[in-house]
């Protein structure tokens, strides 16, 4: 199909009894991104393309900037110059999971700092006029979800404080309590417990502070040119 300019494959994580909770919430969430990444190949384009596996025509290809995600930034290029990129579930790369959630926080915060990065660099994606749909995906999947951490933290100040106020406050209160409760109890180090009710809350935290800590480090011109793992990263 000449309108296609690249493929992005299916990333998927392998159930690990070593790893903590958080990896058990990672590919809950990784199977609703799936859903997601199909309904928007369809609807044009899948927003972009994971490192673990994609292909896209060679002389679509451009120089990746310092400081950038690459796959990030050389898939999104592909659209930028008017082609479509498809997502392909039948294409799949099988990855471990992190093995602690420390080392998740890092590669997160290392990822969404490049990712934001690149979002900036290919600002002109945003713009509906010329992208159309592709600019409101965009916006929806790799910058609000980014910036959810604003609302969030807003709302878990100013539900208590109006908890006198009516029953929608004082629901809010108890829901918000108890899904953070949860989240705690999945992020205390070195639990291997199965319990998957805190799985997911304790991934979503997880992610929300890496995405907090990425947006702090994009505001005060931080870049992450280069990264070297460690033995603490792969546990």
């Amino acid at each position: 199909d000449p309108a296609i300019g690249g493929v992005a494959g299916n990333q998927r994580y392998r159930s690990s009894a070593a790893a903590e909770g958080t990896a058990e919430g990672e590919r809950a969430y990784w199977g609703f991104d799936r859903l997601l990444k199909v309904a928007e190949s369809r609807a044009g384009s899948t927003i972009s393309a994971t490192g673990a596996i994609y292909a896209i025509r060679r002389d679509l290809f451009r120089d990746v900037p310092p400081g950038v995600t690459d796959d990030f930034y050389t898939s999104v290029s592909v659209i930028a110059q008017g082609f479509r990129l498809v997502f392909v579930p039948n294409a799949v790369a099988w990855e471990e999971p992190a093995q602690s959630g420390r080392g998740e926080f890092r590669r997160k915060v290392r990822v969404m700092t490049r990712g934001l990065r690149a979002i900036v660099l290919h600002r002109s994606l945003l713009d509906p006029r010329t992208h159309g749909f592709y600019a409101v995906q965009l916006l929806s999947h790799k910058l609000l979800r980014r910036l959810m951490w604003a609302p969030l933290i807003v709302l878990m100040v100013t539900s208590p404080a109006l908890w006198r106020r009516g029953p929608i406050y004082r629901l809010a209160t108890v829901v918000q309590g108890t899904f953070y409760g949860l989240a705690v109890i999945g992020l205390v180090p070195g639990r291997r417990a199965r319990l998957r009710l805190v799985d997911l809350p304790a991934y979503f935290c997880l992610a929300m502070a890496a995405s907090l800590v990425a947006s702090w480090n994009l505001l005060r011109g931080r870049q992450i040119d280069r990264w070297e793992p460690t033995s603490k990263d792969r546990r």
